[in-house]
């Protein structure tokens, strides 16, 4: 968690919380590994973006190839895609509201739809919101399905941030 505070100490330095635009990008967050054994950025080749509709923010995903885009063990099955998207103000120092949603995802040649998940969190200017991504493997081998537990298989990171 030190790296962590790090980035956001950087990011207030910079003047991060003067943010005049409504949607800035938050650069020393975007992109932050919390695994740096397994990268998500090297694990899953896809841009995900964050927008706000009323009091709705829509976590979007295009459509994709899961075998172009993700790299995988062998004998990979499926892919649960972890999604935590949190909102707090840094300047006071307060958890507004997290939620999270799990796509599972088919490890196939078969693209997989663009979708559009709305989190109900009614943020406020001068709100962040990040939008953590994990994954999780399952293989399957002799008939037998089980998940990944290893370290270098479950990246973690910030995929988006923003502050309104």
């Amino acid at each position: 968690m030190h790296r962590l505070h790090a980035a956001l100490l950087n990011w207030l330095r910079a003047g991060g919380s003067a943010a005049s635009d409504k949607e800035t990008l938050v650069p020393f967050l975007c992109g932050f590994e919390f695994n740096e054994q397994s990268l998500l950025n090297e694990k899953f080749k896809l841009k995900f973006t964050i927008a706000q509709n009323a009091q709705i923010i829509t976590l979007k995903i295009p459509a994709f190839n899961p075998v172009e885009k993700l790299v995988a063990p062998p004998h990979t099955s499926s892919i649960r895609l972890n999604i935590i998207i949190a909102t707090c103000n840094f300047i006071t120092q307060e958890l507004i509201k997290n939620t999270s949603n799990k796509i599972l995802i088919p490890y196939s040649s078969s693209e997989v739809a663009a979708q559009q998940i709305g989190f109900d969190l009614k943020p406020k200017s001068g709100d962040s919101c990040m939008a953590v991504i994990a994954l999780n493997y399952y293989t399957s081998a002799d008939g037998t399905t089980g998940l990944i537990d290893s370290i270098k298989w479950k990246p973690t990171a910030i995929a988006e941030a923003i502050i309104f």
